[in-house]
């Protein structure tokens, strides 16, 4: 990932202006800024669901299944 300093989110935030902009706009306007450097392999190169499961207990996978259930049923 690419350090850039001194983008606009950053300087709001080092002067503690409020501002309706938050930090997801940020994320997505970032994403979209920079995407463009990455090789297609790179965009696609994500870890694997069994990969993102490994490190989690069966009580938090649990919880989170739960909660997902709880969310979809909205």
């Amino acid at each position: 990932m690419i350090n850039e300093p001194n983008t606009l989110f950053d300087n709001y935030n080092l002067e503690g202006i409020s501002v309706s902009y938050t930090m997801k706009d940020f994320q997505r306007d970032y994403v979209k800024n920079y995407l463009g450097m990455l090789s297609p392999d790179e965009v696609l190169d994500r870890p694997s669901p069994d990969d993102r499961l490994k490190g989690l207990s069966p009580e938090e996978i649990k919880l989170y299944l739960k909660n997902l259930g709880e969310n979809i049923e909205k």
